[in-house]
Protein backbone atom coordinates (compact mmCIF):
# COMPACT_ATOMS: atom_id res chain seq x y z
CA UNK A 1 0.00 0.00 0.00
CA UNK A 2 1.19 3.12 -1.04
CA UNK A 3 0.35 5.02 2.66
CA UNK A 4 2.03 2.50 4.52
CA UNK A 5 5.47 3.66 3.20
CA UNK A 6 6.75 0.48 1.83
CA UNK A 7 6.73 2.15 -1.75
CA UNK A 8 8.88 4.24 -3.61
CA UNK A 9 9.43 6.18 -6.35
CA UNK A 10 12.75 6.31 -7.82
CA UNK A 11 13.00 9.32 -10.72
CA UNK A 12 16.65 8.46 -12.00
CA UNK A 13 15.30 6.04 -14.69
CA UNK A 14 12.87 8.46 -16.10
CA UNK A 15 15.33 11.06 -15.95
CA UNK A 16 18.00 9.03 -17.77
CA UNK A 17 15.47 8.09 -20.98
CA UNK A 18 13.91 11.81 -21.10
CA UNK A 19 16.50 13.24 -23.23
CA UNK A 20 15.94 10.57 -25.67
CA UNK A 21 12.46 11.36 -25.38
CA UNK A 22 13.50 14.83 -26.14
CA UNK A 23 14.61 13.89 -29.09
CA UNK A 24 11.57 12.78 -30.44
CA UNK A 25 12.11 9.01 -29.67
CA UNK A 26 8.54 7.17 -28.70
CA UNK A 27 8.99 6.64 -24.29
CA UNK A 28 8.09 2.11 -25.39
CA UNK A 29 11.81 2.91 -27.14
CA UNK A 30 13.63 5.19 -25.08
CA UNK A 31 13.03 3.27 -21.71
CA UNK A 32 14.54 -0.02 -23.03
CA UNK A 33 17.81 2.30 -24.53
CA UNK A 34 18.16 3.32 -21.07
CA UNK A 35 18.49 -0.01 -19.70
CA UNK A 36 20.36 -1.50 -22.16
CA UNK A 37 22.86 1.14 -21.86
CA UNK A 38 23.05 1.00 -18.25
CA UNK A 39 23.57 -2.27 -18.17
CA UNK A 40 26.33 -1.87 -20.25
CA UNK A 41 28.19 0.39 -18.13
CA UNK A 42 27.58 -1.76 -15.31
CA UNK A 43 29.18 -4.69 -17.27
CA UNK A 44 32.27 -2.60 -18.22
CA UNK A 45 32.29 -0.86 -14.25
CA UNK A 46 32.20 -4.81 -12.63
CA UNK A 47 34.80 -6.11 -15.51
CA UNK A 48 37.61 -3.22 -14.24
CA UNK A 49 36.11 -3.96 -10.90
CA UNK A 50 36.91 -7.56 -10.44
CA UNK A 51 40.26 -7.05 -12.75
CA UNK A 52 41.77 -5.02 -9.99
CA UNK A 53 41.68 -8.31 -7.88
CA UNK A 54 41.80 -11.36 -10.55
CA UNK A 55 43.65 -11.85 -13.79
CA UNK A 56 42.16 -10.96 -17.00
CA UNK A 57 40.66 -14.23 -17.85
CA UNK A 58 38.85 -14.79 -14.07
CA UNK A 59 37.28 -11.42 -14.93
CA UNK A 60 35.98 -12.55 -17.89
CA UNK A 61 34.54 -15.29 -16.18
CA UNK A 62 32.91 -13.23 -13.62
CA UNK A 63 31.71 -11.30 -16.19
CA UNK A 64 30.34 -13.72 -18.10
CA UNK A 65 28.10 -15.30 -14.77
CA UNK A 66 27.00 -12.19 -13.98
CA UNK A 67 25.28 -11.25 -17.43
CA UNK A 68 24.22 -15.16 -17.13
CA UNK A 69 23.05 -15.46 -13.39
CA UNK A 70 22.39 -12.01 -12.72
CA UNK A 71 20.80 -12.50 -9.62
CA UNK A 72 23.93 -14.26 -7.78
CA UNK A 73 25.05 -10.83 -7.83
CA UNK A 74 22.38 -9.86 -4.94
Amino acid sequence: MAWDGSTSFLPLYPLLSRPLYLLGLDPTLSLPITSSLSALILFWVFYRLVSLDLPPASAWTALLLLVTFPVAFI
